[in-house]
């Protein structure tokens, strides 16, 4: 990785203050980058960062992706910034989203040339044997982990699969109960895992982390911690790295015209999508419609999937629909910059922003009871929503979403729920202004849906898990057959 500190941390007032106040300075002319890094005492790779950092953080992209071209020379973290940035803009350029991931893994591989691959000569290649999983995941600490990972290491059948998780910084309490299963590490030794992978002779290890995060650990899959190894869970887009040979997506996520894209043999789950929800049995509230005179568009997803084209689609929404409301919850949420941002928007088509209600993020448990608030939700582009959407489904609140928000549109349509996949941006709109002036269309959905997602495998861990072992074991046989020696 970079050998220069990260500083950002919005979660710190101060330091998010002083960062503003560079965007600032930057933005008059008052200073240069190179000046305010002097003046801090701190390197410039570090204020790029932590300057592009706080516009993405409030959906300022464009302005994010400005700030990193400040920078020529190669770089991890930076490049990294650059490809989250890529993937929120409004319009995919996805030439140069994949290809700027390739650049990535090879700035990574650059760190240590001189990394050396395992050959695994001799390695028992039955197809049929039990095999020996073992998953990385470095944030298995948060809720979506918790809700996805647990059902499934619960439920993987141990006559055909061993299991090893292995994480790193901070302890699980949730993977405790696994036992032996469960191999933590204090510190993020990428070697010591790495070995500790190859000592456990695990067969297949899945990457649940991600290009995409600070904490990536590449090393041990570019040094091959197993014959087979995976990339699956955290992000869409490609490693670049030749050593993981397979990423596991749900079934159409990824368009076979873009498979290209991919350093990595794609496999499709046989299910809707390549995860499943197990969910508590929240109480499933009446729309607030029944009882208020406005109607509610919600939605809970991230601030930086909230660029202008998408604000400008909710204000022509709001002023077409004169009696509803939106409300926002998301980290961020109450930031005057975002604020001023869809003010702005907003007063452009005439809606004020007394309209709009915003709510900080908070605990899993209250962020679902916030549902309640909620009559639809309606989903970002082109970068949409992920989990929100599959737990706004499971409070009975659909999702109103567009086809290049594919992992919405897929869940949506996957549960009989086709209407809520607009067309385009104007089909986008009409519908949004359609549900608005005739709710009760949404109230049989919010009524019934629970119990059909009961019967998918995206919230079903007992349908899940097999469709699951079945792509694993459909990997390690191809791996077998392309790998077995011929008889002589």
């Amino acid at each position: 990785m970079s050998s220069w500190p990260i500083i950002y941390n919005d979660d710190n007032k101060q330091i998010v203050g002083a960062i503003e106040q560079w965007v600032n300075a930057l933005a008059q002319g008052a200073a240069t980058v190179e000046q305010i890094a002097e003046a801090s005492k701190i390197p410039v790779q570090s204020v790029i960062h932590a300057m592009s950092c706080f516009h993405f953080d409030v959906g300022e992209i464009y302005a994010a992706l400005d700030i990193l071209s400040k920078y020529k020379e190669p770089d991890v973290i930076l490049q990294t910034q650059r490809i989250r940035c890529m993937m929120a803009l409004p319009k995919e350029d996805k030439d140069a989203m994949y290809g700027a991931a390739r650049t990535l893994a090879c700035e990574y591989l650059a760190q240590d040339a001189s990394l050396k691959r395992t050959d695994f000569e001799g390695w028992d290649l039955n197809p049929e044997r039990k095999i020996r999983i073992g998953f990385l995941c470095t944030y298995a600490y948060t809720p979506p982990a918790l809700i996805t990972l647990k059902p499934l290491l619960e439920r993987l059948d141990r006559s055909k699969f061993s299991v090893r998780f292995f994480s790193f910084g901070m302890p699980v309490e949730w993977l405790k109960t696994f036992g032996e299963e469960y191999i933590h590490f204090n510190t993020r030794d990428e070697n010591a895992i790495y070995d500790e992978a190859i000592r456990q002779k695990v067969d297949m290890l899945f990457d649940l982390t991600g290009v995409l995060r600070s904490d990536y650990p590449l090393t041990v899959f570019a040094r091959r911690a197993a014959p087979v190894q995976v990339s699956w869970f955290n992000t869409c887009i490609t490693s670049g790295v030749e050593e993981i040979q397979y990423f596991l997506f749900g079934k159409n996520f990824i368009p076979p015209e873009d498979f290209h894209y991919y350093s990595e043999e794609i496999v499709e789950v046989d299910g809707v999508t390549d995860t499943n929800y197990h969910l508590p049995e929240y109480p499933i509230t009446p729309m607030p419609c029944a009882t208020n005179p406005h109607f509610t568009f919600g939605s809970f997803t991230a601030l930086f999937k909230h660029n202008d084209d998408v604000l400008e689609q909710w204000a022509k929404i709001m002023k077409k629909a004169p009696h509803t409301r939106l409300f926002l919850k998301a980290p961020h949420a109450s930031w005057q910059r975002f604020l001023r941002r869809l003010a702005g928007i907003l007063t452009k088509h005439g809606v004020d922003l007394s309209r709009v209600d915003f709510e900080e993020g908070t605990p899993f448990d209250d962020m679902m009871a916030k549902y309640a608030k909620v009559d639809l939700c309606l989903n970002t582009f082109s970068y949409g929503a992920g989990t929100t959407s599959g737990n706004a489904l499971w409070m009975g609140i659909p999702t109103l979403t567009v086809p290049q928000s594919r992992y919405t549109a897929i869940l949506m349509e996957s549960v009989g729920l086709p209407y809520f996949v607009a067309r385009d941006d104007q089909d986008y709109i009409e519908k949004a202004v359609y549900f608005a002036n005739k709710p009760d269309k949404l109230k049989e959905v919010r009524r019934t849906i629970r119990e059909k997602l009961k019967k998918t495998t995206h919230y079903n861990a007992d349908l899940f898990a097999p469709e699951f072992e079945k792509s694993c074991r459909r990997i390690w046989q191809h791996y077998c057959k392309t790998h077995a020696k011929e008889p002589v």
